[in-house]
């Protein structure tokens, strides 16, 4: 099965603010391969939402209602971007809401910029970058996640075992790149 996503320099125009994030979380254990938190979000169409990283939309403060709203595409970024959080606060949230990271956790065990991937959407919204974050997990970690809410289920798997996933139709093959490369930038 092909990939979705490719490892390299965006193809965006520079002048556009990128509006999507992902986390990839990696469970360190000197006994065990590494495994990665892995979502299954709420299905939306009345289909089984396959398995995915934890990502989410970069939001921006309204002007005229002063709430908070999701930068949805280009042209909203465009015209909103003095006013877009921070691309590491948009991770933070979507983490939390979407696989139960506490916030105060993930910025504890210092998560790191992974770079930008562009990502063909399978759902039809197009080729557009992401910008990754990953963090290593020590076992402990795991008894402090809080529940997930904008997921059906999170689960730690390895690289492997999403692969499988994958082959099974499961889980989204575009994000098979973005493990491999977080399991060698994240080391130990």
């Amino acid at each position: 099965m092909p990939s979705n996503s490719s490892i390299q320099s965006p193809t965006a125009p520079p002048h556009i603010p990128i509006t999507k994030t992902g986390v990839v979380v990696r469970l360190v254990s000197p006994d065990h391969p590494s495994r990665f938190l892995i979502v299954k979000p709420h299905s939306k169409q009345g289909d089984e939402a396959p398995f995915v990283l934890p990502r989410g939309t970069r939001m921006y403060r309204d002007p005229i209602s002063g709430e908070m709203v999701d930068a949805r595409d280009d042209a909203t970024a465009l015209r909103f971007a003095d006013l877009l959080e921070d691309l590491l606060v948009t991770a933070t949230r979507e983490l939390e809401e979407e696989a139960g990271v506490p916030r105060t956790m993930f910025h504890a065990r210092g998560p790191i910029e992974l770079g930008r991937v562009m990502y063909d959407s399978p759902s039809g919204k197009g080729r557009y970058p992401i910008l990754w974050f990953g963090v290593n997990f020590l076992p402990e970690d795991v008894g402090k996640l809080i529940p997930a809410k904008d997921s059906a289920s999170v689960h730690w798997m390895t690289l492997e075992d999403y692969r499988g996933y994958v082959a099974k139709g499961l889980a989204r093959a575009g994000y098979v790149d973005i493990l491999s490369s977080a399991e060698k930038k994240l080391g130990c």
